[in-house]
């Protein structure tokens, strides 16, 4: 299978934190997505990251479009995703995402937006923030201080003890867990490589009945 992290573009702008529905080159077709890292068959409606960007595997490389996805309703167009007869353009080159803080954040928490544009911990106990998710704290910072996100990487961090080969989920209050005890949406944030080492992929979240 091929793995792609593709770019969500209407009119050469990113769809930022966005709902999308990727479809064949008929516009109409639902592509069949695997998931980047278990591999599982998963739903053709995906979320934008921050940067605008989507993974997820494919069996074969075909032409892909998508649809932008309001509540029910789509888009009327269906728009260019990944196109088989041109050369790709040169890979985008994603800008760090810098935010300040709407309140302390530790290094290594999970962080959402609000509405003010400001990072606040995220956490799978609140239903408010279900698909808010968009990466882990690069440094701790206190109100106000401007800090860096990690949406797709490596992260490591001395104060975790991870099982390794075993997904990491979001847990309480920015905090991440092993553990899906008491939580209200499972939101998987990584795998871990080792006690103090993850690889980051953010995955769908799914909402607990």
């Amino acid at each position: 299978m091929y793995l792609l992290r593709l770019q969500c573009l209407v009119n050469n702008q990113p769809l930022l934190l966005k709902q999308v529905v990727v479809y064949l080159l008929d516009g109409v077709t639902p592509a069949s997505l695997f998931h980047p890292i278990t591999n599982q068959p998963i739903s053709n409606v995906l979320k934008t990251d921050a940067s605008g960007f989507i993974s997820f595997k494919i069996v074969a490389l075909n032409t892909l479009t998508f649809r932008t996805l309001v509540g029910l309703t789509l888009s009327p167009s269906a728009y260019t995703l990944y196109d088989t007869s041109n050369p790709l353009p040169a890979p985008t080159v994603e800008t760090e995402i810098t935010l300040p803080c709407a309140e302390m954040v530790v290094e290594g928490y999970a962080v959402k937006v609000n509405a003010l544009n400001q990072l606040e911990r995220c956490s799978a106990f609140n239903a408010t923030h279900l698909n808010t998710l968009i990466g882990l704290a690069k440094q701790t910072g206190n109100i106000g201080n401007v800090i860096a996100v990690a949406e797709d990487e490596y992260m490591t961090n001395t104060s975790w003890a991870w099982q390794p080969d075993k997904p990491v989920f979001l847990g309480t209050g920015g905090t991440l867990t092993q553990s899906l005890i008491g939580v209200v949406f499972v939101q998987q944030v990584g795998v871990a490589l080792t006690p103090t080492k993850i690889v980051i992929r953010i995955s769908q979240p799914i909402k607990r009945a």
